[in-house]
């Protein structure tokens, strides 16, 4: 039970932090004809990648997987920069569609393997039902932070999220040999562990890392100064 609640809190919450982000930051609505392409583009590319999963893990030497999920995290920092740049929905639905496949490719397979008892149902339920409350929860503090001092506070917790997945892939690419990751310059793990509570939440939503090298700070700091910088020049565009 416990391993299925784990599984379940560490692949959801990314997306539904996500999702809650759009809803907050997208303030331009789809109109009703559009719903069903919506939907579509939500679940079709998610599906398609589920199902040729094992053919893509074959290629480039038996390392596509691992490139198509540097791809998937490209596209959605390329999405969220659009998205704040012409605050337009369709932005923002590759971008979710995008989170979809990615995190549904290492959650799905996991639920269709072995055995599905009482005891990983209930993980299950339980893990689903910790990540709705945190989404939730989310959204009002989003809601009370953009009324209370404007939505730069909301986009930059954004961007320090997207920032995080960067990192994420610095990891995953050098996990696949195309490059060797630089040693940790700072130890934070005096302030907050990783694996604790807080460190887990900290590192969904806001990229944190406990022993970051040059190269991913720098790529963290790139990422977030280009999503605000971004968001200011529309806002002073508009």
């Amino acid at each position: 039970m416990i391993n299925s609640l784990l599984v379940t809190i560490n692949q959801l919450l990314p997306l539904a932090v996500l999702v809650v982000f759009a809803s907050t930051l997208c303030t331009c609505s789809f109109t009703k004809k559009a719903l069903p392409w919506v939907i579509a583009a939500l679940l079709l590319p998610c599906f398609i990648y589920i199902f040729t999963m094992e053919q893509i893990s074959q290629w480039f030497g038996f390392l596509g997987f691992e490139y198509s999920q540097i791809v998937l995290l490209l596209v959605i920092a390329l999405s969220a920069l659009v998205g704040l740049a012409i605050q337009h929905w369709l932005p923002f639905v590759v971008l979710l569609s995008s989170a979809l496949s990615l995190y549904s490719s290492h959650y799905i397979p996991w639920l269709l393997q072995g055995d599905f008892d009482a005891s990983r149902g209930l993980g299950l339920f339980l893990g689903i039902g910790i990540v709705v409350s945190f989404a939730v929860l989310l959204w009002f503090f989003l809601q009370w932070l953009n009324t209370r001092y404007g939505p730069l506070g909301v986009v930059i917790l954004f961007g320090m999220h997207i920032a995080g997945s960067m990192v994420a892939m610095l990891d995953i690419a050098a996990g696949a040999g195309l490059f060797t990751m630089p040693a940790a310059f700072t130890d934070l793990r005096f302030l907050l562990q990783e694996q604790s509570v807080v460190g887990r939440l900290a590192k969904v939503v806001l990229g944190y890392e406990a022993t970051p090298s040059l190269l991913s700070g720098a790529v963290y700091a790139t990422t977030l100064c280009s999503l605000v910088g971004v968001f200011a020049w529309r806002r002073r565009c508009v």
